[in-house]
């Protein structure tokens, strides 16, 4: 299955700045997202995000990181779960869905996955990538991965995924108001390759 990896930290942003979000009402959804959540939904593609949480780092609390995933289901329930990393070491994994929460780097395949570096769970490891793959079935060499951060490209390139999408690009080609990307023919292509050739022989 085609699936979208999302970073939560493109995904929405406190109302407050500098504050972690802890509850629902203090989640605000960058537009386009839910625009662009749903272009790939309404066409078979799988939607699960994806964070490096700040709870070793003293950013929030276990709990308060769980909540802040769950309001994000609850805002955008076409997400079918999120992946978080709580340690630097990128030890652990925990996969938040709508009505519950687990720690999964139990998993009997985690002790292969953190032989390498680039299979850590903290991106740019590919380890929470891996354990989703493993969990929904995704065919990640036809998915994609949409983040701000240059962690999250090397994530994808870690899990060889079919490539990386730079968020601000993504969340502006689906802003309201926005146009429709319209296919292009080849004979279109030439038309325009043609055209530009006229101008720069002139």
């Amino acid at each position: 299955m085609k699936t979208v990896f999302l970073d939560c930290g493109t995904i929405g942003q406190p109302q407050v700045k500098n504050k972690f979000i802890q509850i629902l009402e203090e989640q605000e959804i960058i537009k386009g997202v839910s625009e662009g959540i749903d272009y790939y939904y309404n066409r078979g593609w799988k939607i699960i995000g994806v964070s490096n949480s700040q709870v070793e780092a003293g950013g929030e609390s276990l709990e308060d990181a769980i909540a802040r995933h769950q309001s994000i289901l609850a805002l955008l329930p076409k997400i079918s779960a999120i992946y978080f990393c709580a340690d630097i070491q990128g030890l652990s994994c925990w996969r938040v869905i709508h009505n519950d929460a687990h720690l999964i780097s139990n998993h009997s395949r985690v002790e292969e996955f953190l032989v390498h570096e680039q299979y850590k769970f903290r991106m740019p490891g590919a380890g929470m990538l891996y354990l989703a793959s493993i969990d929904f079935g995704i065919d990640l060499e036809e998915s994609w991965m949409v983040g701000d951060a240059s962690e999250h490209e090397l994530a994808a390139t870690n899990a060889k995924l079919k490539g990386f999408m730079p968020s601000d690009i993504w969340v502006n080609r689906f802003k309201p108001g926005m146009y429709e990307v319209r296919s292009v023919s080849f004979q279109q292509v030439q038309f325009l390759e043609n055209l530009r050739e006229s101008y720069d022989n002139n």
